[in-house]
């Protein structure tokens, strides 16, 4: 009796780490998508300014009325935008390899306890040998809390790549518009510099993406070795 709950104390203060180290992961990976978002806004408020309502409207969805724009707000943009591709790059930088072991784990937390429904619904004959916890409830809450921490870590990645991958089209687009002299001039160095520099994409480590196809490498892997693992333990 004291063993188990040792064992459950162990495993409930683990699973609250490595929520509360996702959590700030996650956090930190929003805010720098908040980040961007409030750039792209900044383009279209500075682009659409001086420039023709009708292909404004067309080529960005966004018409401002007129006003005073500054050459220092034009000069301050790609400033901004080189600052939030270096603040993505210590930031996968930090959490790559934390990343790598989280994207692992929830791997095979999910073949596990998709093989261990299995046999309890199949052949429960069989569980006592092959199967950790004989609990469909707390296998469902252990598979559960995996899948949710994995889809929150790829949907945030996804929508802060994504994100940046709106500045670049927008950049691009408010290049054919037509405004004053200063505008020009000032929102060049951020087109060659978006065009110069690699698209933002999350990795872990160097070893794979984070991104929405990682969800779906979860399912086909499952999938796969459940019944690599069936075929082996319950034929």
């Amino acid at each position: 009796m004291r063993k188990m709950s040792i064992k459950w104390i162990l495993s409930v203060v683990i699973r609250g780490l490595e929520s509360l180290i996702l959590l700030q992961i996650t956090t930190l990976v929003l805010e720098l998508r908040e980040r961007f978002r409030v750039l792209n806004h900044s383009i279209l408020t500075t682009a659409t300014s001086h420039s023709n309502k009708h292909i404004s409207r067309i080529l960005l969805g966004y018409v401002r009325q007129p006003d005073l724009v500054s050459q220092l707000e034009v000069d301050r943009l790609h400033h901004a935008h080189a600052v939030l591709q270096r603040a993505a790059e210590l930031l996968q930088r930090h959490f790559g390899v934390t990343l790598v072991l989280h994207v692992t784990t929830t791997f095979s937390a999910l073949i596990y306890g998709a093989y261990q429904f299995l046999v309890m619904w199949v052949a429960p004959e069989k569980s006592n040998a092959t199967v950790v916890n004989n609990s469909k409830a707390s296998v469902a809450t252990w598979l559960t809390s995996h899948l949710l921490n994995l889809v929150a870590v790829v949907l945030s990645c996804s929508a802060m790549v994504d994100e940046a991958e709106r500045t670049r089209d927008l950049v691009v687009r408010v290049a054919t518009l037509r405004g004053r002299p200063f505008l020009s001039a000032g929102m060049e160095p951020l087109l060659m510099q978006v065009l110069t520099s690699r698209p933002l994409s999350f990795k872990a480590a160097g070893f794979f993406t984070i991104d929405r196809h990682l969800l779906v490498s979860a399912l086909c892997v499952t999938i796969t070795y459940l019944v690599i693992l069936a075929q082996i333990s319950l034929s």
